[in-house]
Protein backbone atom coordinates (compact mmCIF):
# COMPACT_ATOMS: atom_id res chain seq x y z
CA UNK A 1 0.00 0.00 0.00
CA UNK A 2 1.36 3.16 -1.35
CA UNK A 3 1.25 6.34 0.61
CA UNK A 4 -1.46 7.98 -1.60
CA UNK A 5 -3.74 5.09 -1.35
CA UNK A 6 -3.23 5.35 2.85
CA UNK A 7 -4.19 9.09 2.67
CA UNK A 8 -7.25 8.30 0.63
CA UNK A 9 -8.56 5.43 3.12
CA UNK A 10 -7.76 7.46 6.00
CA UNK A 11 -9.79 10.40 4.81
CA UNK A 12 -12.70 8.00 4.02
CA UNK A 13 -12.59 6.72 7.39
CA UNK A 14 -11.98 10.62 9.02
CA UNK A 15 -15.48 11.19 7.12
CA UNK A 16 -17.20 8.10 8.26
CA UNK A 17 -16.25 8.99 11.61
CA UNK A 18 -17.57 12.66 11.52
CA UNK A 19 -20.95 11.02 10.26
CA UNK A 20 -21.23 8.91 12.98
CA UNK A 21 -20.51 11.18 15.81
CA UNK A 22 -22.96 14.38 13.74
CA UNK A 23 -25.65 11.29 14.16
CA UNK A 24 -24.60 9.99 17.69
CA UNK A 25 -24.87 13.85 18.75
CA UNK A 26 -28.50 13.53 17.36
CA UNK A 27 -29.39 10.95 18.97
CA UNK A 28 -27.95 12.03 22.33
CA UNK A 29 -30.24 15.02 22.14
CA UNK A 30 -33.28 13.24 21.60
CA UNK A 31 -32.19 10.70 24.55
CA UNK A 32 -31.80 13.81 26.78
CA UNK A 33 -35.18 15.25 26.10
CA UNK A 34 -33.67 18.35 24.12
CA UNK A 35 -35.41 17.57 20.67
CA UNK A 36 -37.90 16.00 19.63
CA UNK A 37 -38.18 12.75 17.28
CA UNK A 38 -39.14 14.63 14.35
CA UNK A 39 -36.04 17.25 14.37
CA UNK A 40 -33.83 13.99 15.29
CA UNK A 41 -34.41 12.60 12.14
CA UNK A 42 -34.74 15.61 10.30
CA UNK A 43 -31.09 16.81 11.82
CA UNK A 44 -30.12 12.91 10.79
CA UNK A 45 -31.30 13.36 7.43
CA UNK A 46 -29.72 16.70 6.58
CA UNK A 47 -26.49 15.13 8.27
CA UNK A 48 -26.54 11.90 5.58
CA UNK A 49 -27.63 14.14 2.61
CA UNK A 50 -24.84 16.89 3.39
CA UNK A 51 -22.09 14.24 3.20
CA UNK A 52 -20.43 12.33 0.17
CA UNK A 53 -22.13 9.31 -1.17
CA UNK A 54 -19.39 7.10 -0.18
CA UNK A 55 -19.73 8.23 3.67
CA UNK A 56 -23.94 7.37 3.35
CA UNK A 57 -22.87 3.79 2.96
CA UNK A 58 -22.10 3.15 6.66
CA UNK A 59 -22.17 -1.28 7.38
Amino acid sequence: MDYAERARIDAEDTEEEAVLFDVETALCRFLRGKDGAAMVLRDIRRIVESRPARARTIP
